[in-house]
């Protein structure tokens, strides 16, 4: 599948297919007229189930090529990951969210004092990307689908999952949940009362 990609992302083997077909369009029409019976007024059955074969491997062709190209716009996706950061570094929170887990930063105050989740603002909370692999804890690849979607595979121990959305997407889920739980769990009166 990779030759055959590399081979219809190349302009010149593209070109010369595209102009095969064309000039095969005309050779398809005398094939069709010379079959062409003036008495009964029908073209020969052969002939039509041909044009329809070559009509269906035409179609077919030009949608593997549409997909492929966009699949390797795909690729091309613009940076991800954490940007930003703690004037004092950053205490990393651990989340499972769609059976991945997550690592999100929430920064520290100054080393003098001591840490009080409560203080955190939780738009400050950030996600790192690539989420983990539940089984081994590293760090997960994402390659695009022919079919759609994206295929999330770990490089250490294999595992390898199907997902509609890419990191970028799913994190920014991740991070809605994960920053309400840490709301709920610091910022709300009432689970502070029910804690206490």
């Amino acid at each position: 599948m990779t030759r055959l990609w590399n081979l219809l992302n190349q302009p010149l083997p593209t070109t010369i297919a595209g102009a095969v077909l064309v000039a095969l369009l005309p050779v398809a029409g005398i094939s069709v007229a010379q079959s062409f019976s003036p008495s009964s007024g029908r073209i020969s059955g052969p002939v039509v189930v041909a044009a329809s074969v070559a009509t269906v491997v035409v179609f077919l062709i030009a949608v593997t090529v549409w997909r492929l190209r966009t699949i390797s716009g795909m690729r091309s996706s613009a940076f991800v990951g954490w940007i930003g950061g703690s004037l004092y570094g950053a205490f990393v929170y651990e989340m499972a969210f769609e059976g991945v887990p997550w690592r999100f930063q929430v920064p520290r105050s100054a080393p003098w004092n001591d840490f009080d989740p409560a203080a955190v603002a939780v738009q400050n909370i950030s996600v790192d990307v690539p989420p983990r692999c539940p089984r081994c804890r590293t760090e997960l690849e994402q390659h695009p689908r022919f079919r759609g979607g994206y295929l999330w595979k770990c490089v250490a121990c294999g595992l390898s999952m199907t997902r509609k959305v890419d990191f970028w997407v799913e994190s920014q889920r991740a991070l809605k949940v994960a920053r309400r739980n840490w709301e709920r769990t610091y910022h709300d009166p009432q689970s502070r009362q029910s804690a206490s």
